[in-house]
């Protein structure tokens, strides 16, 4: 049986695990991981540390995940544009981030936040969807990294 590479990302390790890609109009982000969950996490968590001050986000609600896409780089883009469909819907944001599973094709795990308080929560970039505009998703000596830009 293979193990299970299960990651937990959240506000506490995120500021030093992922750098900023300054676009003309846009904002990016490169993550580099040890895994492929990890690698989900942590772009999770860098696009919502984006959008707001997420050391101020409490993990109170929680939320399962399980998607699917045709292909890996699909998957990332999938991942993370659900994550800001559900912000939106819901006015919540998350800020941990916690990835089962992933495949080719799949992944399974939770995010976990809270409403937002405007008394609480310093906005930052309006982030509307991950984009497929320049997207890298590559295997490295040493685990994964990503690059992924967004339409803010």
């Amino acid at each position: 049986m293979k193990p299970v590479a299960r990651a937990i990302v959240d506000a506490r390790q995120i500021r030093s695990r992922y750098e900023i890609i300054e676009h003309t109009a846009d904002i990016g982000i490169r993550v580099r991981a040890k895994n492929p969950e990890e690698l989900f996490a942590l772009a999770a968590c860098a696009m919502f540390d984006l959008m707001v001050d997420i050391s101020k986000v409490k993990p109170e609600k929680k939320a399962e995940v399980s998607l699917k896409a045709d292909g890996f780089e699909e998957l990332l883009v999938t991942w993370l544009n659900e994550l800001v469909f559900r912000a939106d819907v819901t006015g919540m944001f998350f800020s941990r981030f916690e990835v089962d599973s992933v495949t080719e094709t799949s992944v399974e795990g939770s995010v976990m936040g809270e409403p937002y308080d405007a008394q609480v929560h310093s906005i930052g970039e309006n982030v509307k969807a991950a984009t497929y505009y320049q997207l890298e998703v590559s295997r490295t000596d040493d685990g994964w990294q990503a690059k992924v830009i967004f339409d803010v």
